[in-house]
């Protein structure tokens, strides 16, 4: 049986979520193209990386997977503080902000789950 990091829910979660932000920005006037769009994006992929480059836990201890996971969920708000700005901005509509938030509650659950396994008792 295969332990990648692949099969990991977190993991396809957070790769559907990165690409649904990846193609919405689509969508922001073209003046956002440097600016909050990228910072956006620059947030999507940092969370991306964190969260789906679990394939580190391998190489790492305990307390360093842990903190791994703990910048992944700091990346993950810094993304959602993004999707308020751009619904601030008018860039997103409140279903599609909605939706978004309902998806980043769901992996930061995960995280916390994942952070609460590996914790001492």
């Amino acid at each position: 049986m295969s332990h990648s990091y692949r099969d990991l829910t977190v993991w396809r979660k957070a790769m559907l979520l990165a690409k649904d932000v990846y193609l919405l920005t689509r969508a922001f006037p073209r003046e956002e193209l440097y600016g909050t769009v990228s910072h956006r994006k620059s947030a999507g992929r940092l969370f991306l990386f964190r969260a789906t480059s679990l394939k580190g836990q391998v190489r790492l201890s305990k307390r360093e997977f842990k903190q791994f996971l703990g910048i992944a969920r700091a990346s993950l708000l810094e993304l959602e503080t993004q999707l308020f700005i751009a619904k601030d901005l008018d860039y997103l509509k409140q279903g599609e902000l909605e939706d978004l938030l309902a998806r980043t509650s769901e992996l930061l659950k995960m995280l916390n789950g994942l952070i609460s396994s590996i914790s001492p008792n």
